[in-house]
């Protein structure tokens, strides 16, 4: 557990449009290490897909990307497209946020799954439809025999989010970086597919990056947290840590966004505004014009992220809940 499996360092991701330049992405470092669940969240255009897709290579040619993404030693943007092919559903995988959309309607399930194991790992194909057979039946799918010759249509969306991690977890990854596994699912399904990636990142030692809005999931299923705002990280702490004191303000204002059982209230919290337009980002702190403490210095300078204790790093001149108070300095260009 000591070793960086992934360590992104200084990732930029832009795409060159008609209108200008869109930054999606600035200046994101992290490392996750072997059979860790980190968390990673933010609303609705933050940057945390954009993220993912970087890592994995998946991004259109218009896209712009630099900085390094360190996996297992070496750099994965020094990669051949046919080298990232190679490791791309192998050593790194990813469960993606719509099956409807991910799976071919024209190939069965278990083509889809087997063509995986086929690339990869050289099966002929009668031993590669049944060990998808196989894989169905670990996620959870009755009569996987059956299923193998399905077509996606044919199964439910609980069932085709089965099929996917099936397909993402065939090659037994390093990796896996689950994109809003349990969107549009119903809470029975959605806590389903949520114990099946507990049980089998214990059984692999997996490692996952899980990228969802929905805090109560990376309560669930997380050790740490990587809080998203405009593109850039503004909070990163261990889970405990996080909901217990957390130092943003938008992380702050996200934990109080969610409903408590115990008290009756009238309205729900919600932060007011909306996520900048990447394409006219306001100056300083991205976050300054929601913020109800924000102050001038918020306004024409971008603080830096800076550790305050037990590596719980904070991207804020005013941080929250920190004990006697703190004003940290440093801008960042």
């Amino acid at each position: 557990m000591n070793e960086n499996l992934l360590e992104v360092k200084g990732l930029h991701t832009h795409f060159h449009t008609q209108d200008g330049i869109v930054r999606a992405v600035e200046d994101v470092n992290f490392s996750i290490k072997t059979g860790e669940t980190l968390g990673l969240v933010g609303e609705s255009g933050c940057g945390k897909s954009v993220t993912s897709l970087s890592i994995m290579g998946l991004l259109p040619d218009t896209s712009e990307v630099y900085g390094e993404i360190i996996f297992e030693g070496e750099d994965l943007l020094k990669k051949t497209k046919r080298q990232m092919r190679r490791i791309r559903g192998n050593d790194l995988s990813m469960i993606f946020q719509e099956p409807m959309t991910a799976l071919n309607p024209v190939y069965t399930i278990g083509d889809q799954i087997a063509e995986t194991l086929r690339l990869h790992q050289g099966m002929r194909k009668n031993k590669a439809m049944k060990k998808a057979a196989d894989y169905l039946e670990l996620v959870g799918i009755p009569s996987p025999e059956q299923r193998v010759n399905e077509y996606p249509h044919q199964l439910s969306g609980g069932m085709q989010q089965r099929a996917m991690i099936a397909m993402a977890l065939s090659c037994d990854p390093k990796l896996l970086i689950a994109d809003e596994p349990t969107t549009a699912l119903d809470v029975t399904i959605q806590a389903q597919i949520l114990e099946l990636m507990k049980e089998l990142k214990d059984r692999i030692k997996t490692a996952i990056v899980l990228i969802t809005h929905d805090l109560a999931v990376i309560a669930e299923m997380c050790e740490r947290v990587i809080v998203m705002y405009s593109g850039r990280i503004v909070e990163i702490a261990g889970i405990k840590e996080l909901f217990k004191r957390p130092f943003h303000p938008y992380t702050e204002g996200l934990i109080n966004s969610i409903p408590k059982m115990h008290e009756k209230t009238e309205f729900l919290y919600e932060i007011e505004g909306a996520v900048p337009n990447p394409l006219d980002a306001p100056p300083g702190c991205k976050f300054h014009n929601r913020c109800d403490f924000a102050q001038e210095k918020c306004r024409q300078n971008e603080p830096e992220l800076t550790s305050l204790e037990n590596n719980h790093l904070v991207r804020c001149f005013y941080p929250r809940n920190v004990e006697g108070g703190v004003e940290l300095s440093g801008t960042q260009k």
